[in-house]
């Protein structure tokens, strides 16, 4: 599970992962990407099944989300255990789009 709350001073997108299980939470601060993960995007559709599109989206989120105030690294076995489907969608949903916010200012 996350939840999210953004920081339009500092341009950072924040995020809470809470695993479920053990309900230890983790908050981090992310930036804005790098180009070089923009780049990545094209890497989520190529996969020869849907768990290959999946793991692409886990591994593209973990970089995305490593990149923070923390300095804290996230990976895509932490959020493979701790988020569901549905969860991972959104998540990869609100970042994108606040990216697109971001670049419209």
């Amino acid at each position: 599970m996350y939840t999210r709350k953004e920081n339009p001073v500092k341009n950072t997108f924040t995020v809470t992962l809470v695993d479920d299980v053990t309900e230890e939470a983790v908050t981090v601060n992310v930036y804005q990407p790098k180009i070089a993960l923009i780049r990545k995007l094209k890497e989520i559709s190529k996969g020869d099944n849907e768990i290959d599109i999946v793991d692409n989206m886990l591994e593209i989120l973990a970089s995305a989300l490593s990149r923070n105030a923390e300095k804290r690294t996230i990976t895509a076995e932490f959020l493979a255990d701790i988020l569901d489907t549905e969860d991972m969608s959104a998540l990869f949903e609100d970042y994108f789009q606040w990216v697109a916010e971001i670049k419209k200012k």
